[in-house]
């Protein structure tokens, strides 16, 4: 999983100069040391590079994946049936929503995904 698709990012309001930035700076120096970008849309692949950006969720808000692209095993790690069962739980409360996006059958993802 390559490209600017998968690069790291976090969303949150304000980005680094709003309320939670200065947090996220002050945890990621005493846990993770990684390099803290703001995100500006667009922004290139991460890997490799100890990147992540942190985009202001009010200018770039959150956009839902296909139901079928979340939950499912990685090519290199599979994952418990609790995890994935987390998909049906989340449908019901409403915390993730079914989209108009076609099923990706490239993943194995089938229409009843």
């Amino acid at each position: 999983d390559i490209g600017a698709a998968y690069r790291a990012l976090l969303g949150v309001p304000g980005g680094l100069d709003g309320a939670y930035g200065t947090a996220i700076v002050a945890a990621n120096a005493a846990v993770h040391n990684m390099t803290l970008v703001e995100g500006t849309g667009s922004d290139p692949d991460t890997i490799g590079t100890n990147t992540v950006f942190v985009m202001d969720s009010d200018v770039f808000p959150a956009v839902q994946a296909e139901v079928c692209l979340q939950f499912h095993d990685d090519a290199s790690a599979k994952y418990s049936e609790a995890y994935h069962g987390l998909v049906g739980s989340l449908l019901e409360s409403g915390r993730l929503h079914d989209t108009d996006c076609p099923a990706n059958l490239i993943s194995g993802c089938s229409e009843a995904d």
